[in-house]
């Protein structure tokens, strides 16, 4: 405050009497400023009281009702409603999902005051909802298993507005049936495909408390790094009530793919008996044993040493690449994984052309991907595509636009091709003309079918044996086949 000026005599004053008036009006403002500053110090003090005992109040809360405060922001008669009504603590929140949360505020809003009632508008329900999420998401990720593990201080308002959408999102999920299809019965032949098929069919089927049931054939041993999702399956516990139920549910869901199978000797049983993480694992052990892992690893090698890409007509680079990578992944699930190095130079060196575009794009892939498989695999895919556009499965003439394959062929009366786009193709081991290999490729399906036909590779054979043996009597007709090999090729 600007201090007070004392009054000052002088002769100018006329009388005593004004100057009484002077020195009483000073006394006056001084008595005025007085109060005026203890009235104001009045209000500090009580005003830092009323903050004091606020803080204490919070303090006083517990953690969950401070969240509900300060984060969520609830009064304090609905946070005290809240515990009365048995929410103490984070704990409280187990198992409770977007639906349960709904349900219960649902109901309060129902009661009155006095009864343990509240009511508390759409948005701050859904703030709970998103509590409610977290808790559980800590819980099921295994990074909290008691009440101390939550820290009240994580989830703050960034974190609660994800959260409110993460969880909306997982009840939508949860509500919604899956649209992946139930995989086929078990076949022996394709025991790898079958046994990812039922896991990523089980990751989409949910069980008492929404957990995927994928959880329930999980391994034994967890992945050195898990994701987000594979923390909430390998935390699972396989050991309660909710897990019986989920178990039983699996094995009711498995035994009708391993009925009449040899599967079902192999673990199968166990299905019918509720048992559906016991009969899992039996087949794993059978299917996955040294025995089959050491037979399929021979597979593997027996069917890499046999895979080339020699050109578009006969066998295109988006299947060859992809039988690489697959016959890649079974070794490496049986233990005899390749290093990124060494699956690309087995890519390029299964290569075998005579084409100079495609020779220099080898040459930049050892260059420029040699420790990136998938690099690689993708640049030559792209090579290939620009180097024989004519032969990619994508491209069509004018002529042919708005025409299926499939239309083209015809039939005898027990269903057996006959003609594919005119030709015939009763027998699949004559020889055929470039003009009708034009016609014959427009259908890769045929082409593999007449590429893979046992006769034409025999034939093909008995040839080669004829020209070996050189009797010097016939006619020498390797320089017609090749000109005719080179037609064909260059046509296509």
């Amino acid at each position: 405050m600007v201090p007070l000026a004392a009054p000052s005599y002088s002769s100018e004053y006329e009388s005593e009497e004004d100057q009484l008036v002077t020195v009483t009006n000073y006394c006056t403002l001084f008595l005025y400023r007085i109060m005026a500053q203890n009235a104001a110090a009045a209000l500090a003090a009580g005003a830092a009281l009323a903050a004091q005992n606020a803080a204490a109040a919070i303090m006083a809360l517990s953690p969950l009702q401070r969240v509900l405060h300060t984060i969520v922001g609830l009064a304090q008669p609905a946070c005290v409603a809240v515990a009365a009504d048995g929410y103490e603590e984070f704990m409280d929140f187990e198992n409770m999902q977007w639906k349960d949360v709904e349900k219960w505020i649902s109901n309060a809003r129902k009661l009155t005051l006095n009864r343990g009632g509240f009511s508390i508008s759409s948005s701050k329900e859904k703030r709970i909802q998103a509590l409610a999420f977290w808790v559980n998401d800590l819980l099921r990720t295994g990074r909290a298993t008691v009440e101390a593990d939550i820290n009240e201080a994580e989830f703050d308002v960034i974190t609660m507005n994800e959260m409110a959408e993460e969880a909306y999102i997982y009840y939508l999920e949860c509500k919604t049936d899956s649209d992946v299809s139930t995989p086929e019965k078990f076949a022996y032949n394709k025991w790898e495909v079958w046994e990812e098929t039922v896991v990523n069919w089980l990751q989409t089927k949910r069980g008492v408390t929404d957990l995927p049931l994928s959880y329930i054939i999980r391994k034994v041993t967890p992945p050195a790094r898990m994701d987000h999702s594979q923390l909430i399956i390998y935390n699972a516990s396989l050991t309660t009530a909710v897990f019986k139920a989920d178990s039983k549910k699996v094995a009711n869901l498995l035994t009708p793919l391993v009925l009449d199978t040899d599967a079902f000797e192999w673990g199968g049983r166990r299905f019918t008996l509720g048992k559906g993480r016991e009969g899992w694992l039996e087949l794993v052990n059978h299917y996955n044993g040294s025995a089959e892992s050491e037979r399929r690893i021979a597979a593997a090698r027996h069917k890499l040493s046999n895979l080339f890409y020699k050109n578009e007509m006969t066998f295109n680079f988006e299947t060859f690449s992809t039988k690489l990578k697959a016959t890649f992944d079974t070794m490496e699930k049986y233990g005899e994984g390749r290093s990124e190095r060494e699956k690309v130079s087995t890519l390029l060196e299964k290569i075998r052309t005579s084409n100079q575009k495609l020779e220099s794009a080898i040459t930049f892939a050892r260059s420029n991907h040699s420790t990136d498989y998938l690099a690689a695999t993708n640049y030559l895919a792209t090579q290939i595509s620009f180097i024989f556009p004519a032969q990619q499965p994508t491209q069509r003439t004018n002529r042919d636009r708005g025409k299926r394959n499939v239309s083209q062929l015809k039939k005898d009366k027990f269903g057996k091709v006959k003609s594919c786009n005119g030709v015939d193709i009763t027998d699949t081991s004559r020889w055929f003309s470039i003009d009708e290999w034009n016609k014959i490729r427009k259908n890769p399906e045929i082409l593999r079918m007449i590429n893979d036909c046992p006769k034409r590779k025999k034939k093909a054979e008995d040839r080669k044996r004829r020209k070996g043996e050189g009797n010097g009597g016939g006619r020498n007709t390797s320089s017609v086949n090749a000109g005719i090999t080179q037609a064909v090729i260059a046509a296509l």
